[in-house]
């Protein structure tokens, strides 16, 4: 069986709701699974537009992604996420929230190392971690082991 096969319900969902997607995958598969995700419009391409993980944040970049025209509807691919310094972190939190007010597009974060275990050593922002992880999809193998949850729950 393959690995788009084995996270396939997974896909659908993402698919079908133009929510932040957090793939926990190695590159090539985090890559393959974007693909799989991304709405191919009528050209029949998924139409992604990939960063490198701070390079989102790149005034260029920016302003590149800003241009994509709303009836585009490119999904934006964040590489590498769990690079990102906190600083780096922050911002980005700063771009999605001007981003979800437009309500354009989704945002598909990859990373190939548990954000999970980074929110719980303090590397990572909880923030962002909770912004990007509304459907989770870790692809075996990866460095999260079967163990690690990708939510915790939070008593109310």
């Amino acid at each position: 069986m393959s690995e788009l096969a084995k996270c396939e319900s997974d896909i659908s969902l993402a698919r079908r709701f133009p929510v932040s997607v957090l793939i926990t995958a190695a590159a090539e598969r985090a890559l393959a699974i974007a693909h799989a995700i991304a709405d191919p419009g009528e050209t029949g391409n998924p139409r992604l537009m990939m960063f490198d993980g701070a390079a989102i944040l790149d005034a260029a970049n920016r302003e590149r992604w800003e241009r994509v025209g709303i009836e585009d509807r490119a999904d934006l691919v964040i590489r590498d996420i769990d690079r990102l310094s906190t600083t780096e972190q922050a911002a980005l939190m700063t771009l999605l929230d001007t981003e979800s007010q437009s309500g354009r597009r989704r945002i598909i974060a990859a990373s190939p190392a548990s954000l999970f275990a980074r929110v719980k050593e303090g590397t990572f922002m909880p923030e962002l971690f909770y912004r990007l992880n509304v459907i989770h999809i870790v692809s075996d193998p990866c460095s999260e082991g079967r163990g690690t949850p990708s939510r915790p729950i939070i008593a109310a």
